[in-house]
């Protein structure tokens, strides 16, 4: 997975640029405010259409003139050259209305560009409203084609607007793939296909993400009772956009823009005639997530049963140690360890052979047969599940490439790595017996592109997961630092050289225990 897409950075407070057209019943720039607002963020405005509609109609599209579109895109550059200016981070883009407006807006983002500002570009292609009614003229959509979608970093149709964009059919998920794969030979960078309206009587919603660096579907709850909520389309274009500006990457700001609109959605209030997004108080540190609302990830499509792994006999793994040699699982053992990882590196000078590998497995299942020990294998899932060990643990790439059934078949735990909410949800596709969390500190131990999150995304982490999985932190985690992390509640911190490099492994094993225990 490409980092550029995945790994987040988070940055000091920034702006967003909403564009787009008002709308009397709620949606439009009205639901792109409540957003903005409700994550404590600062946006910038520029109107593109004053509209006279409600739920059932659009009586006058009201769209702006291109000489007053530009206008309001100067005052905004002349506001970022403030020096208590927030820089601009990201740009949501709605309604647009014609090929003048889309024209000036086009312009206007390369002013932007050329004053040194370097956003984020979401673009919500509005075509039709909810009523029917065109919001776009056919030139206009001709010059969205263009011009502005190849400058969007991502586009985020509906069904009725993949179809129209592409002129091809969209009634299957071979056919929806298809018609997102066709927008990226326009230039397009990424798709993300709100797929609320795709199978619509099922129990699950169901978006999808194309690039050139991956694809995947996102899984979230259908709240039936609450159909035809207005203005989840803004609501997901910008909180994609706040989350960005937040320093997360685009993949994050993905999930966390699903949990946002299913947040709002099951939160819904009747007024006039249709449903109103409701968020309620969020915090802009975490976004409130709550585990209802945390979607599914898997570049397999929805409809793919998911696999049903063992679950772990505790949801508190306690001290888990990451060792290199059977003759440290032995050690470890007869110190009461309980739960231990085999990490046996291949990218090193001289590599173990695929024998001595098997062997040292083999070696590592035995010492631990009849003793009550979780012992997971690092990566080597055939082996593991050839000499029937307790677990296997695997990263994210490794979980792209192993066979999931062939796991799920031997009866072998499952333990997986992640570092991002995009890998949260990833590993909760594949149901594991338990999640780690990392780097928690910074570590020697591999060279990682994520920052480390410390004790407070691990109390994040617990509040959004405990109870579901048992949660490993791991990463940079000595005797000071397992003390500190006692209190957020996580189940197990895994550590290598705390033990390892210890002047005393016993006395250093027997003390973590104590601590983890008491």
């Amino acid at each position: 997975m490409s980092t550029s897409l995945s790994v987040s950075k988070p940055q000091a407070a920034a702006s967003v640029l909403l564009i787009g057209g008002t709308d009397p019943s709620g949606a439009g720039l009205q639901a792109d405010w409540r957003v903005v607002h409700a994550l404590g963020m600062h946006a910038y405005t520029v109107v593109t259409a004053v509209t006279a509609q409600n739920t059932t109609s659009v009586s006058d599209m009201g769209v702006l003139g291109a000489t007053k579109i530009s206008a309001q895109f100067q005052s905004v550059q002349q506001a970022l050259l403030r020096e208590d200016a927030l820089p601009l981070a990201a740009i949501k883009i709605g309604m647009l209305g014609d090929e003048f407006a889309i024209a000036a807006v086009c312009e206007g983002i390369a002013a932007l560009q050329a004053q040194g500002q370097p956003p984020r570009v979401i673009v919500d292609p509005l075509i039709m409203a909810s009523s029917g009614a065109r919001l776009l003229t056919q030139q206009g959509e001709n010059m969205l084609l263009e011009r502005l979608l190849p400058l969007a970093d991502v586009v985020t149709p509906n069904l009725n607007e993949l179809a129209q964009l592409t002129g091809m059919p969209v009634t299957d998920i071979e056919e929806i793939e298809a018609a997102t794969k066709q927008l990226l030979s326009i230039g397009v960078r990424s798709v993300l296909l709100k797929g609320g309206h795709y199978s619509a009587d099922s129990e699950e919603s169901s978006d999808y993400f194309y690039s050139q660096e991956l694809h995947f579907w996102l899984i979230g709850k259908r709240w039936p009772d609450k159909a035809n909520v207005l203005g989840t389309g803004c609501l997901l274009a910008t909180a994609m956009a706040c989350a960005t500006a937040q320093g997360y990457a685009i993949t994050d700001a993905i999930v966390l823009a699903k949990t946002l609109v299913s947040r709002g959605i099951r939160n819904a209030v009747l007024a006039n005639g249709a449903y109103q997004a409701r968020l309620g108080d969020i915090d802009p540190n975490d976004w409130s997530v709550d585990y209802q609302d945390f979607p599914l990830m898997t570049p397999q499509s929805p409809e793919t049963p998911r696999l049903q792994l063992p679950a772990c006999d505790s949801q508190r793994l306690g001290i888990y140690p990451v060792v290199d040699s059977v003759e440290w699982v032995e050690k470890l053992i007869h110190c009461g360890i309980k739960t231990i990882q085999l990490r046996l590196k291949t990218d090193v000078e001289n590599p173990p052979t695929w024998d001595e590998l098997d062997q040292q497995i083999a070696a590592a299942v035995k010492v631990c047969a009849g003793r009550n020990i979780r012992l997971f294998i690092n990566d080597h899932w055939q082996l593991a599940i050839k000499h029937g060990a307790y677990g296997i643990h695997l990263g994210q790439e490794d979980l792209y490439d192993a066979d999931h059934q062939a796991i799920a078949a031997s009866g072998c735990h499952l333990g997986v790595s992640t570092h991002s909410y995009t890998e949260v949800a990833r590993a909760r596709w594949v149901n594991p017996s338990y999640i780690a969390l990392g780097p928690i500190y910074a570590t020697t131990s591999k060279d990682m592109p994520w920052v480390p999150q410390g004790p407070a995304a691990v109390e994040r982490w617990v509040k959004l997961l405990d109870g579901h999985y048992p949660l490993v932190a791991i990463g940079g985690i000595d005797r000071e630092r397992a003390k500190a992390l006692k209190p957020t509640g996580v189940g197990s911190v895994a550590m290598i050289t705390a033990i390892t490099k210890a002047e005393d492994y016993q006395a250093a094993t027997l003390e973590l225990i104590k601590i983890w225990e008491e």
